[in-house]
C-alpha cells in the first residue's frame, strides 16, 4: 500500500507539490484571518438536555462558574476571622462588571453549604460565575484573578483543572 503511494506521489510529484504549497498557503491565510474556533456536540443527549435544564433554572450556564477556594492552616472555615478575611479577598470580584455573581457558603442555598465548607481541611469556596457564554468568559478569566484580592492574612494563588475555566485558589495563613 505504501509502495502505490510512493509511486503515485513521485509519478505526480510536481502536482502533488503545487497541491502541498496550496495547502500550506490556505493553512496560513486560515490562521492569520483567526477566528472562533468552536466545540463539537454530540446532538440531544440526555447530559445535554440536562445542562439546558440547571442553565434554564440558574438563569445562567455553568460553563461559566469557577471556584475559589480558601484554605488556612490554623482557622476554622466557619470561624468569623477566615469568613471576614475570604469575604475582604472576594470583594474586589463581586463589583467586577464581568462577574455575574460569587456565591460564598453565607449566601448559598441550604443544601449547598455543607459541600462548600471542609471543617476537617480547614477549607472553604464560593463560586463565581462570568457574565456571558463560555469563549466570553474563557477571554475574560486571565484578569480575574487579580481581582481576589489576599487580605493581609491571605495569599492568592491559581490553578487550572480540566472541568472549568479556572481555579483560583486562595490560601489564608
Amino acid at each position: 500500500m505504501f509502495a502505490a503511494l510512493a509511486g503515485f506521489i513521485y509519478r505526480h510529484r510536481w502536482g502533488v507539490l503545487a497541491l502541498s504549497t496550496l495547502f500550506l498557503a490556505l493553512s496560513i491565510a486560515m490562521v492569520i484571518r483567526g477566528g472562533r474556533l468552536t466545540g463539537g456536540s454530540f446532538g440531544d443527549r440526555e447530559a445535554e438536555q440536562t445542562q439546558r435544564l440547571v442553565e434554564e433554572v440558574l438563569g445562567h450556564s455553568t460553563d461559566t462558574t469557577f471556584v475559589v477556594v480558601f484554605r488556612s492552616d490554623t482557622l476554622s472555615p466557619r470561624d468569623e476571622p477566615f469568613r471576614s478575611a475570604m469575604k475582604a479577598a472576594l470583594e474586589p470580584l463581586a463589583s467586577d462588571p464581568d462577574v455575574l455573581s460569587v456565591v460564598t457558603s453565607d449566601e448559598a442555598p441550604a443544601p449547598l453549604v455543607p459541600e462548600m465548607v471542609n471543617a476537617s481541611a480547614n477549607s472553604a469556596v464560593a463560586l463565581v460565575s462570568l457574565k456571558g457564554d463560555f469563549k466570553e468568559a474563557l477571554t475574560r478569566y486571565p484578569a480575574v484573578p487579580a481581582f481576589v484580592r489576599p487580605s493581609s492574612k491571605s495569599s492568592a494563588l491559581a490553578r487550572c483543572p480540566s472541568w472549568t475555566i479556572s481555579t483560583a485558589c486562595c490560601s489564608m495563613t
